[in-house]
Order: C-alpha cells, then structure tokens, then sequence
C-alpha cells in the first residue's frame, strides 16, 4: 500500500468517525442516513407506494420526502422528481466520502461555498457540516496559505481590451513546428493553435479566426520583441482596414508559456509525439482550472464549462443513455436498466465538467524527456526573418 493511499484511509476512517458523533447529535428526523437506516426507508416507501387505503399522514410524508430510482438491480433514494426536474440522490453514510472525495479533488481543492453549491445540484443530504469536516482534514487545503485577496475579474466590457499573444517551437508534426498561445489577459482564456512557420503573414491568419469569433482586443503584446507584436498588427490591418489595434510594451510571459508546456507534456504522457492532437484539450483544461476564485471559462462566458450529461448523471447510468427519448424516459420514469458495477461501493459519482477525462496517453506516464518543447528558446530567440516581412 502506498503512502498516499494509507493516507486516503486515514482520512476516511477519521472522516467517518466524525460522521458517526455528528449523527449522535441530531434528532428522528435526520436526513443523514446510516446504510441500515437507507435500506430500511427504501422498503417503507416501497410498501408506502403500494398502499391503496387508509394511508396515515407519515405515509404522505414519506412520499412527499422520498422516491425510489431502480438502476438495474440497484434501488437508490431520491428527492421525487417532477417531470423537468434533475434526478437529486439521497446518500448513505458509507457513500459520503467517496462522493465528497471525489468532488472536491475534481475541483482542484475548491472551498466549502463552491463545494456547496456542486454537491447539493446532485445530492439531497450531503450537508454543509459534512463538507467542513471533510475540508478540516484534507492536508492539501488546511496548508493553503489564508488570504483575505481575491482575483478581481473584467465585466464583458473588458474582455477583449488586451492580450498575449507567444509562439512556442516544437518538434514538428504533420507539418507544424509552432504552437500559437493567444490570451485575452482580463480574463486569462487562453487559445492555442498550430503553425507551420514563425511567419508575420501565418500568425496574423491565425489570430484573424480568433477575433471573427471573440471580437479584437485593444492592445496585443508579446513578451519577445515588441517589433513582431507591431508587425502582426500591421498585418491584421492589411487583411481587415477595419481593425485598429495598437502593440503593447514587451511583457513577461513566462509563467503562461512554461504552464501551458507542462499541461502538454503531461498529455502526451511520454507515449507521443503527437502534440497538434493534444492541443484543443489542453486548452480546455486550463480554461477549467478554477483554483483560484473562478476558472478562466466561466470569467470568459459566465458559466463553467459543460461536458455534455456528465455533470448530472452517475458514470455507470451514462452506456444506456443513447437518444433524447433514453434521456426522457429516464428523467420521466425515473427507472433505466442499466449495467453497473458488481460491486455497489465501486461506483463513482463524478462530475465532469470540472474532472474533466479527456482522450489521449496516460496523463500518470509523465515521460518528458522524450518531448522536446524549447521554452527557453521561443521566449528568448525569435525567427528574426518573420520581422523582415512586411519591412
């Protein structure tokens, strides 16, 4: 067993201990749950369900609370869901690690507010009590250094005022030797693209698609030379009269280059070279990191990013959920037959808009010295003919 892993142990028995004192405090009508308690509601609601007379009021009250979700050969509780209503699940107390384990490591450390807000969208009984005790014994956010500042973030009006724009060379691949970083630097969204040359005349292309779709920023800056920042912009004006930008001063730009070929490396995971296939999920990766405040994506567009049904339904629901009729006649029956694991505590409850899984090598095979990403030269060196061009 592996350090990391006692650790999880560790942190899950001492997790459940404090889940066991905070039951022994609450009252009858606690929606906290024990396995036995769980199983035990699932039959009175069974049997409340199949009741034709002389129902009692508790009866009603019951099935005011609860519901019961068969997935296969597998009954869950749920909160009774009208028809556009999102399934809401009812948990046991052995379920709750897991799930608050899984969720908060997604959204990179995220704090109780936000751990809230995510939890309570799928999870009826998960509590803000739970939460804080979980968040009290995870290691990596009790060494979080305290902070009362927060990232301020441009409204839409700023979005598009200033931005970045590197070039980072690469080994080539199917013809392209570069990768375009564009960052709108009020709200940190980042694009990349690839390119076949350093050319004013190529990048300048490239930026184009950019600004038909997000609109053109003010100022564009470069942390190289401030002549190719001039020149791009030159170019710009050549294909769009229309377009009138100005270049920045030279700005350091080495932390966004250096982040951006570490995500990349860890895609190709040492099993590729491949690194134009890699580049739109890298891009979508940093755009989701919300550990700080809030993620580049929903700064940009106001909403997190969404990966399909994903954020809503439990992995092991997803095989059988082919058409908008499966979708309906599970959100409206509440009843699927679906394949699910053997095992009831191997099932997960992910959320991928945030634990985003995307296609690729391994992401644990970190073989970086296979990948040859010159940083130091693209920040530093330039392909000083590119500058002659429109000269």
């Amino acid at each position: 067993m592996t350090d990391t892993t006692q650790k999880r142990k560790e942190m899950k028995e001492r997790f459940n201990a404090r889940i066991r004192e905070l039951t022994s405090t609450k009252g009858q009508n606690t929606q906290i749950l024990s396995k036995k308690a769980y199983q035990e509601t699932i039959e009175k609601v069974k049997w409340t369900k199949k009741k034709t007379s002389s129902k009692k009021p508790e009866d009603y009250q019951r099935l005011k609370r609860y519901d019961v979700l068969t997935i296969g050969n597998i009954e869950k509780l749920i909160v009774p869901v009208k028809q556009t209503d999102l399934i809401k699940f009812y948990v046991h107390t052995e379920e709750v690690f897991q799930i608050i384990d899984e969720t908060h490591i997604s959204m990179s450390h995220a704090g109780r507010n936000k751990m809230s807000t995510e939890l309570h969208s799928r999870f009826k009984n998960i509590t803000r009590e739970m939460i804080n005790i979980y968040i009290e014994l995870c290691e990596t956010c009790q060494k979080k250094p305290s902070s009362g500042l927060k990232t301020k973030h441009a409204n839409s009006q700023d979005c598009t005022t200033r931005c970045q724009v590197e070039i980072i060379g690469m080994e080539p691949d199917n013809g392209y030797t570069n990768i375009l970083i564009y960052q709108d630097l009020a709200t940190k969204f980042i694009q990349l693209r690839p390119l076949k040359t350093q050319s004013v005349i190529e990048i300048a292309d490239v930026l184009l698609d950019i600004f038909t779709i997000f609109g053109a920023p003010c100022i564009l800056q470069n942390s190289v030379s401030k002549e190719l920042a001039d020149n791009i912009v030159k170019q710009l004006y050549i294909t769009w009269p229309q377009l009138k930008m100005v270049h920045g001063p030279e700005t350091e730009a080495y932390e966004l280059v250096s982040d951006v070929t570490k995500r990349l490396k860890i895609w190709l995971g040492g099993n590729t070279k491949k690194w134009t296939e890699g580049l739109r999920f890298v891009q979508l990766l940093k755009n989701s990191d919300d550990s700080s405040d809030k993620s580049a994506f929903e700064a940009m567009f106001g909403i997190k990013a969404r990966i399909g049904l994903k954020p809503r339904l439990p992995e092991y629901m997803l095989p059988n959920i082919n058409t908008e009729e499966d979708l309906e006649t599970f959100l409206t029956a509440g009843e699927v037959p679906v394949s699910v694991p053997e095992s009831h505590d191997d099932m997960k409850y992910e959320d991928n808009r945030i634990n985003i899984v995307l296609p690729g090598p391994s992401h644990d095979q970190l073989g970086f010295d296979n990948m040859d990403i010159k940083i130091e030269d693209t920040v530093m060196k330039m392909d000083h003919d590119a500058l002659d061009e429109l000269s």
